[in-house]
């Protein structure tokens, strides 16, 4: 106990200031009955605060307040998993209020919510773990699993894009608003949008390259070409 203590001492002041941790970080440092008695230890000398179950801060230098992301994103990150925003939300972060109101107004059975009505929305995410909700403050965060090609998309720019536009499913989805919500991406961006093309479900990458087909075409090329090349510069010289 003292050995693991000390272990985790060390461990919880190499931390950057603020920074959150779980118990899951602190495994390494002896069995598990070791670091949960360590852990509560600690909290009962006002070292550590608990944010929420298995989530702590370090007492000296915490902030005042930690988003339901940050939280959430230590909790599931301890395990191997991840969070995402889910497509209602990055939708409506894009004004998409009027593709989301005609989805809802077509089928009785519409995904925009997966909680109980009332509950913030700001709390809510999708992972590639369990679906659970835990309490953070007043609230829940809560965690939806689904599927794994949600999830690859990422919280990039790109990947929130493409989740926003998959949400207002295929009944409600415009070209305008595709071309709307694409036409200001960089190259970089519409390189990541080709390579993130297999996570999407058909009939939205079937309607993406319908409204961005030159480019998209000619993106494609290039990104081929480039990887051919680089194939070829990995080749020995032998054997070209």
């Amino acid at each position: 106990m003292n050995t693991c203590i000390s272990k985790v001492r060390k461990y919880i002041a190499s931390l950057p200031p603020g920074a959150l941790f779980s118990t899951q970080s602190c495994v390494q440092y002896g069995t598990r009955s070791a670091v949960d008695q360590s852990i509560c230890e600690l909290i009962k000398q006002n070292v550590i605060d608990r944010i929420v179950r298995g989530v702590f801060v370090r007492v000296n230098n915490r902030k005042d307040q930690y988003s339901a992301e940050e939280v959430a994103r230590v909790k599931t990150n301890a395990f191997g998993n991840e969070i995402v925003e889910p497509g209602s939300r990055c939708a409506k972060a894009r004004g998409l209020e009027d593709e989301l109101n005609f989805t809802s107004s077509a089928s009785s059975s519409s995904p925009a919510s997966f909680s109980p009505k009332g509950e913030s929305d700001e709390h809510r995410f999708l992972t590639s773990g369990h679906t659970t909700r835990f309490r953070l403050g007043d609230d829940y965060i809560q965690l939806r699993k689904c599927h794994g090609r949600k999830i690859e998309l990422s919280d990039s720019h790109v990947g929130k894009t493409i989740r926003a536009l998959w949400h207002i499913k295929q009944s409600a989805l415009l070209l305008e608003t595709i071309y709307r919500e694409i036409l200001t991406f960089t190259r970089n961006d519409f390189i990541e949008l080709i390579a993130k093309a297999r996570f999407m479900p058909a009939w939205l990458r079937d309607r993406i390259t319908s409204a961005f087909a030159m480019r998209w075409q000619r993106l494609a090329y290039e990104v081929a070409m480039e990887q051919k090349r680089s194939r070829l510069l990995e080749l020995p010289s032998r054997q070209l």
